[in-house]
């Protein structure tokens, strides 16, 4: 476990201990739950005494922002006592964290703590809260009360300003050593509905051994401070999302956007094939997993020469899998370079899709 996240932990221990032991001692949290939170204070009080005198020191504490993520990484995992402690470390730091406070009503809702949710879902609202599409979905069993329809209707107001702050998010992984003449290849990731350009960070880091920069884009279309889609009314509008991305991140380092590959996962991946097929002279091709369902609105015509390599994987038994094939039927039509490989499983990336994405970057190297 690296060292800040071992600070991290005890930080929360020292000052958050009798708020976090509420939580886990209520219903809703599992004996296997419990169990891992006392492994954790067992070995936080071997090292307590190293670090007490951060208990009057806040400064040392990480960013909200930061102990957001490490707090989403938990609750990624389903560890809702690791995901409590980190969020409740990053409203200590900032009392007004609007994301980490909805996480805790979240929480708390999943552990069955009514009064507690309550309490930090209007303090996340107050505090600006603005992702009401995603309460309608967190908290579906409260959507015909009064209280938390106000709280949704609050949360759309702030829509506009909130959300906007989230449009163009993306991180760049640059491999080692000194670039080529020309610059180093992309590839760009693009996530599913509902998730992040986080996710994607080991997808990125791929890329970067094999000689590539791992481009993640956050999607254009922001639904919370860590879900995101992308737009269903044209992929056009990915298009010139992605291009205005990649033109800010050469900037400031030595990229090729002449060379930049795509790939993509579910609602991605029908974005990332989208844009191999209608603009071959931006994107030398496309890996698209489980494709997602179709774009509304495709303005510019798929291209009739030029054609780019699009790679679709899908699993055999994926609840969508007809959106891939009907993807695949028509990215072929008018492309011979489309090919398409099943693997055993559902909707998710395929066992060895590490070996298959770096085998597929490393030809182009060499083309």
């Amino acid at each position: 476990m690296p060292v800040s996240h071992r600070i991290g932990y005890l930080i929360a221990a020292i000052c958050l201990a009798a708020h976090a032991h509420a939580l886990f001692a209520q219903p809703g949290i599992s004996d296997e739950e419990l169990e891992k939170l006392s492994k954790r204070e067992a070995y936080l009080e071997g090292v307590k005494d190293a670090r007490v005198e951060l208990i009057n020191d806040l400064s040392d504490f990480p960013s909200s922002a930061l102990l957001y993520e490490w707090g989403n990484y938990y609750l990624d995992h389903s560890e809702l006592p690791g995901a409590a402690v980190y969020h409740l470390m990053s409203v200590t730091k900032d009392p007004e964290y609007a994301p980490s406070l909805y996480k805790l009503a979240y929480i708390y809702h999943q552990t069955d703590r009514p009064a507690m949710r309550d309490h930090y879902l209007n303090k996340a609202v107050d505090s600006g809260f603005w992702g009401y599409e995603v309460m309608l979905e967190d908290f579906e069993d409260l959507s015909e009360t009064m209280p938390f329809q106000e709280l949704v209707r609050r949360a759309r107001d702030h829509y506009p300003d909130g959300a906007k702050a989230y449009i163009g998010l993306y991180e760049v992984a640059m491999p080692e050593g000194e670039a080529p003449e020309s610059g180093w290849p992309i590839l760009v990731c693009l996530h599913g509905w509902g998730d992040d350009h986080i996710s994607y960070r080991n997808v990125a880091s791929l890329a970067k051994g094999v000689g590539f920069a791992g481009v993640c884009i956050a999607g254009n279309v922001p639904r919370s401070p860590d879900r995101f889609g992308w737009s269903t009314e044209d992929v056009a509008d990915t298009h010139r999302y992605v291009q205005s991305i990649l033109e800010r991140a050469a900037a400031d380092r030595p990229l090729d956007t002449k060379r930049v590959y795509l790939m993509g996962f579910s609602q991605g991946a029908r974005h990332a094939g989208e844009l191999a097929a209608i603009y071959p002279g931006s994107y030398v091709g496309a890996t698209a997993y489980c494709p997602g369902p179709d774009v509304e609105n495709v303005t510019d015509g798929h291209a009739t020469d030029n054609h780019r390599p699009i790679r679709v994987l899908l699993g055999k038994d994926d609840p969508y899998l007809e959106y891939g094939r009907e993807a695949t039927e028509k990215w072929s039509e008018a492309n011979p370079n489309v090919t398409v490989e099943q693997f055993d499983g559902e909707h998710h990336f395929p066992p060895d899709w590490q070996q298959n994405l770096s085998d597929t970057l490393s030809d182009l190297l060499v083309e």
